[in-house]
Protein backbone atom coordinates (compact mmCIF):
# COMPACT_ATOMS: atom_id res chain seq x y z
CA UNK A 1 0.00 0.00 0.00
CA UNK A 2 1.11 3.43 -1.12
CA UNK A 3 1.21 6.80 1.58
CA UNK A 4 1.60 10.12 1.92
CA UNK A 5 4.44 11.19 4.05
CA UNK A 6 5.68 14.66 5.65
CA UNK A 7 9.47 14.09 6.82
CA UNK A 8 9.02 15.46 10.41
CA UNK A 9 13.12 14.51 11.69
CA UNK A 10 15.94 13.46 9.82
CA UNK A 11 19.50 13.35 10.07
CA UNK A 12 19.80 15.32 6.72
CA UNK A 13 18.10 18.92 7.66
CA UNK A 14 17.21 19.10 3.68
CA UNK A 15 14.94 16.62 4.28
CA UNK A 16 12.66 17.88 7.46
CA UNK A 17 9.37 18.79 5.93
CA UNK A 18 10.03 16.86 2.52
CA UNK A 19 6.77 15.02 1.35
CA UNK A 20 7.27 11.66 -0.50
CA UNK A 21 5.04 8.90 -1.61
CA UNK A 22 6.04 5.85 0.59
CA UNK A 23 5.60 2.15 -1.15
CA UNK A 24 6.19 -0.14 2.00
CA UNK A 25 6.00 -3.42 0.02
CA UNK A 26 8.63 -2.55 -2.07
CA UNK A 27 10.44 -0.20 0.04
CA UNK A 28 10.62 2.16 -1.65
CA UNK A 29 9.81 6.14 -1.46
CA UNK A 30 8.72 8.24 -4.54
CA UNK A 31 10.00 12.33 -3.83
CA UNK A 32 7.41 14.94 -4.14
CA UNK A 33 8.66 18.01 -2.92
CA UNK A 34 12.13 18.49 -0.93
CA UNK A 35 14.39 21.11 -0.40
CA UNK A 36 17.79 18.61 -0.80
CA UNK A 37 19.10 19.35 -4.44
CA UNK A 38 19.67 14.91 -4.04
CA UNK A 39 15.89 14.61 -4.57
CA UNK A 40 14.00 15.70 -7.68
CA UNK A 41 10.34 15.30 -8.34
CA UNK A 42 9.15 12.00 -9.33
CA UNK A 43 12.58 10.20 -8.07
CA UNK A 44 12.12 6.92 -6.95
CA UNK A 45 14.68 5.82 -4.19
CA UNK A 46 15.07 2.87 -1.61
CA UNK A 47 13.48 4.07 1.92
CA UNK A 48 16.99 3.30 3.26
CA UNK A 49 18.77 6.09 1.46
CA UNK A 50 17.25 8.31 3.52
CA UNK A 51 18.85 7.52 6.27
CA UNK A 52 17.29 7.55 9.91
CA UNK A 53 13.84 9.58 9.42
CA UNK A 54 10.67 10.28 11.34
CA UNK A 55 7.58 10.91 9.63
CA UNK A 56 4.00 11.90 9.58
CA UNK A 57 1.40 10.52 7.36
CA UNK A 58 -0.41 12.94 5.45
CA UNK A 59 -4.15 12.01 3.69
CA UNK A 60 -4.38 11.48 0.41
CA UNK A 61 -6.97 10.87 -1.93
CA UNK A 62 -7.68 10.66 -5.38
CA UNK A 63 -10.08 11.95 -8.22
CA UNK A 64 -10.82 10.15 -11.78
CA UNK A 65 -9.67 11.96 -14.24
CA UNK A 66 -12.70 13.09 -16.25
CA UNK A 67 -12.39 14.09 -19.70
CA UNK A 68 -15.16 16.20 -21.13
CA UNK A 69 -16.15 17.96 -24.18
CA UNK A 70 -15.73 17.45 -27.66
CA UNK A 71 -11.96 19.11 -28.94
CA UNK A 72 -12.67 19.30 -32.46
CA UNK A 73 -9.68 20.47 -34.75
CA UNK A 74 -10.48 24.21 -36.35
CA UNK A 75 -10.66 23.42 -39.80
CA UNK A 76 -13.05 20.58 -39.00
CA UNK A 77 -14.56 23.42 -37.00
CA UNK A 78 -15.01 25.64 -39.88
CA UNK A 79 -15.82 22.48 -42.72
CA UNK A 80 -18.80 21.50 -40.20
CA UNK A 81 -19.82 25.01 -40.25
CA UNK A 82 -19.23 25.07 -44.15
CA UNK A 83 -21.53 22.21 -44.81
CA UNK A 84 -23.93 23.37 -42.02
CA UNK A 85 -24.28 26.82 -44.22
CA UNK A 86 -24.69 24.77 -47.97
CA UNK A 87 -26.96 22.69 -46.62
Amino acid sequence: MVKGIQITQAANADLINSFWLLDEAKQEARCLCSKDPRYTEDQVVAVESLGNIEFREVPMSFAPQVEGGQHLHPCEVSLKNLMTELA
